[in-house]
């Protein structure tokens, strides 16, 4: 071998080292995106550190003594009365969950080793998505992901997800969605139907929070406000965007990691007042509980008596967004007339159809009739 050879062989080794470098670069984050659940979770200031969390001891469960159940509740009353959410989604357990359907007209789900969750979770999945359904009509099942395990706790690939009340779910896509979550682009994402989803999610008054990309929430906010005309009391309520990725307000909230599904927490506030109302009554942990019961679920009438679970008048998805749209402004009856339509209607109010809709109980079948009584805020 030449000395003269060295330099352009050296060269080459160079060349290709750096090829196989640059294409490994490019190959990692597909296989990562794959995963079906995200790689950094909850991007949210961390939590004090708690007591510990004991395992659940075998305390016959106590059944309220009235439940009354939402209009999209599908489990008999003892499902609910029996489940426990213990502890927080980051440090917690699941005690008497269910496992999401699995087979369904709205979702692909194949991980029975971690989809159980709180009944009332999977209550408001099954009301968001078929929301869509009759809306839109049948289409692309989205993808479902990760719950929790069993019994809860620890679950690989997340730091949450310890409870039955935290949700991986895919977007709806153009082209119909895939067997894996990917990126989710202003030119592949099915908006209508997607926002569709959140806006019912919304609804329920039963969701904490929804992680999503800060760009994606631009996305998103952009369409509703344009296209839909929605109020910015709404938007404001909803919308972590545009006040920044580090701003403490808003359902929607940004995350890492999350532009290729969304991540949604459910209150539940039956299983958490099951687990506060037992052996679960002095800790840290429900403490916690306590102030997240009070602080997000009286929205949606729920009221727990200090020594014994009672839960009445419980109905997690009220009519409309009364709830969100800044609705005890003025208001107005307006009286259908011979030619007026949705349309013509929210026009002359400057409102929008969806919000007629949602202030008066109407669905896209609806229709009016001469004299009809309308129900408008200002």
């Amino acid at each position: 071998m030449q000395w003269g050879e060295m330099p352009g062989k050296n060269l080459r080794h160079f060349f290709w080292l750096t090829l196989i470098g640059l294409t490994l670069i490019w190959l990692v984050p597909m296989a990562i995106a794959m995963v079906p659940g995200p790689i950094e979770e909850d991007d949210v200031p961390p939590l004090p550190d708690p007591e510990p969390l004991f395992a659940p001891s075998p305390v016959e469960v106590r059944m309220p003594t009235r439940v009354q159940l939402g209009n999209f509740a599908t489990y008999p009353e003892e499902t609910y009365a029996r489940c426990m959410s213990i502890g927080l989604p980051n440090r917690g357990a699941l005690l008497n969950g269910v496992l999401f359907p699995q087979e369904t007209p709205f979702y692909l789900a194949d991980r029975p080793q971690s989809q159980w969750a709180t009944p009332e979770t999977v209550d408001g999945l099954l009301y968001a998505a078929r929301q869509v359904q009759e809306k839109y009509g049948p289409g692309p099942r989205l993808l479902l992901g990760d719950i929790s395990q069993p019994h809860g706790g620890r679950l690989r690939h997340h730091s949450s997800h310890q409870s039955g009340r935290d949700v991986d779910v895919s977007f709806y896509f153009r082209d119909g969605n895939t067997r894996f979550f990917k990126d989710a682009q202003i030119e592949n994402i099915d908006i209508k139907r997607t926002w569709s989803y959140i806006e019912a999610l919304v609804e329920t008054n039963a969701v904490q929070y929804i992680f999503l990309d800060y760009n994606l929430q631009a996305l998103f906010y952009n369409y509703v406000r344009e296209r839909l005309h929605y109020p910015q009391e709404y938007l404001e309520k909803v919308f972590q965007y545009p006040g920044g990725a580090r701003e403490m307000q808003g359902i929607i909230r940004h995350a890492r990691g999350h532009r290729n599904h969304l991540h949604i927490r459910f209150i539940s506030p039956i299983a958490i007042a099951n687990a506060r109302n037992t052996n679960f009554g002095d800790t840290y942990l429900t403490d916690l509980q306590k102030q997240l019961l009070e602080k997000e679920s009286m929205t949606a009438g729920v009221v727990i008596a200090s020594s014994t679970t009672t839960i009445q008048n419980y109905n997690a998805a009220p009519k409309g967004r009364q709830a969100y749209l800044g609705t005890q402004g003025q208001s107005l009856v307006y009286t259908v007339r011979d030619g007026d339509t949705l349309w013509s209607i929210a026009k002359r109010h400057g409102i929008t159809v969806n919000q007629i809709r949602a202030w008066n109980g109407l669905t896209s079948q609806s229709r009016l009739r001469i004299g009809q009584q309308l129900t408008i805020y200002r």
